[in-house]
């Protein structure tokens, strides 16, 4: 008996209020599982690459999945040098950083000609000027700590994962109740591992380039720790939109502290934007294209909820999640209108 769409749409808010629920409740086991298995989609398909070098073409997937994860590892505990490194050379140089912040405002104030210096330096001392940045350092550097335990279990995590990939197949078609439903159930698998695998692969290639760009930029103009700077911009270009926005707010702020002038800054802030642009509006449309097929309005709404609900990590998460979950909804005659919606370009069936 096939049921009415009003049931329908209630038994799909139901689940969504109750997947809400757990992914709130949840947070600290969900979170890490998420990103364990996007890491294991960007694994498996690296591997798949692997394979195509000359000389590696030899070697069994397993063995190429584990060089790919051995490889990830390696990188993330380089990153959590250059962090920490980071932090401590930032420590030290917080004072002259202060001091360069606090002579900037009180040149702006003064050429604004509301007020005398001393009111200026007041009102500083007020406001900004009861910031403690040492302390909000040292508290960045403590929950470094523990997104390093996060990171080797999501390692753990994806490890797992990419072994349980060869079996997987096998325990659709025992599981399912008849052979037209395995097939249904392997088609959508299928269908999430090529999008969303080559979306993440692409992805992470375009953030790569992108890092390597930014460094070069804030290398030559001299800003200070260009390494950690392009490692977070490479980073942050996973969340859309708004990651750009925060890779290059963010160096340029530090700039401003760093040189004590406007107009290095300034050349910083162009720079950066000028590689941002060229990545997103040239290379990014010509390697991903149109993969995903999601609508603008449906990124930016799935990256609200997600980042409401996880922080950061939700924000990296939207993007393929949401897919995921068109996918699985398109795949159902009961649900595809949502899919529908959730699309940036639908065909026309009903076109001769």
């Amino acid at each position: 008996m096939k049921s009415s769409p009003l049931v329908t749409l209630t038994c799909a808010v139901l689940l969504a209020v109750l997947l809400g629920s757990i992914f709130v409740v949840g947070k600290s086991i969900v979170v890490p599982i998420f990103i364990a298995a996007i890491v294991a989609y960007v694994l498996a398909h690296t591997a798949e690459r692997l394979s195509k070098v000359p000389g590696l073409t030899w070697c069994p997937v397993w063995s190429l999945r584990l060089m790919a994860l051995v490889i990830l590892a390696v990188i993330a505990v380089a990153f959590f040098g250059v962090v920490v490194s980071t932090s401590q050379e930032l420590l030290a140089r917080l004072p002259a950083y202060q001091a360069n912040v606090e002579t900037l405002i009180l040149q702006f104030f003064a050429l604004s000609g509301r007020g005398s210096t001393l009111d200026w330096e007041q009102i500083y001392a007020s406001t900004l000027g009861q910031i403690d940045l040492q302390a909000t350092i040292l508290s960045l550097l403590s929950s470094l700590s523990s997104a390093g335990g996060t990171l080797f279990l999501i390692l753990i995590y994806a490890l797992f994962l990419l072994a349980e990939r060869g079996r997987f197949i096998r325990k659709i078609h025992v599981a399912a109740t008849s052979p037209k439903q395995a097939e249904k159930v392997l088609s959508i698998v299928t269908e999430i591992n090529n999008q969303i695998g080559s979306y993440l692969a692409t992805k992470t290639a375009i953030n790569v380039i992108l890092g390597v760009i930014s460094f070069a930029i804030l290398f030559v103009l001299g800003v200070d720790f260009a390494l950690f700077w392009a490692i977070l911009i490479a980073l942050l270009n996973y969340i859309p939109y708004v990651g750009s926005l925060l890779g290059v707010a963010l160096p340029v702020l530090l700039s401003m502290a760093q040189f004590g002038t406007l107009q290095t800054s300034a050349l910083v802030l162009a720079l950066l934007l000028v590689a941002q642009l060229w990545v997103g509006n040239y290379l990014e449309p010509r390697m991903i294209g149109k993969q995903l097929n999601m609508s603008p309005l449906v990124i930016l709404l799935s990256l609200s909820v997600f980042s409401g609900l996880w922080g950061l990590a939700g924000a990296i998460l939207a993007v393929p999640l949401t897919s995921i979950i068109a996918i699985v909804l398109g795949a159902f005659e009961e649900t595809r209108f949502v899919a529908v919606l959730l699309a940036d370009t639908v065909e026309d069936e009903q076109q001769a």
